[in-house]
């Protein structure tokens, strides 16, 4: 997403490469509206995901991911003038991920992400 945001591109590839069903469908929502409304990302998040379970255990197609992302140097910008937007909070937050095996691949079909500071 962060790549993608750069532009911004609803429908880079890479997405459907990495993302899928609910995931797949909430980024390419706010990729939209960033597209709409002039805004682009610079930057990216730090991310350091682990895994916090998984089914079935003997042969998982399921996994649950957690991860305390730090959004502080992924920045939102006007595309036109590359204005800094003032008004977006950045930070620590508690990231939580459904992770499912398609065809040999593994995508990120959910996820749900804390205010800043629940982690």
């Amino acid at each position: 997403m962060a790549k993608a945001g750069e532009v911004p591109d609803p429908d880079a590839a890479e997405l459907r490469q990495y993302a899928a069903d609910r995931a797949l469908a909430r980024i390419v929502s706010v990729l939209v509206t960033y597209r709409e409304t002039g805004v682009v990302t610079r930057g990216g998040p730090v991310t350091n995901p682990r895994v916090t379970g998984a089914t079935p255990a003997d042969a998982p197609t399921e996994v649950t991911v957690a991860d305390c992302g730090d959004s502080t140097n992924w920045t939102k910008h006007k595309k036109a003038t590359g204005e800094l937007i003032e008004d977006d909070p950045r930070g620590r937050r508690s990231i939580t991920a459904v992770v499912k095996s398609f065809d040999g691949s593994w995508k990120v079909v959910s996820f749900d992400v804390g205010d800043i500071g629940s982690c």
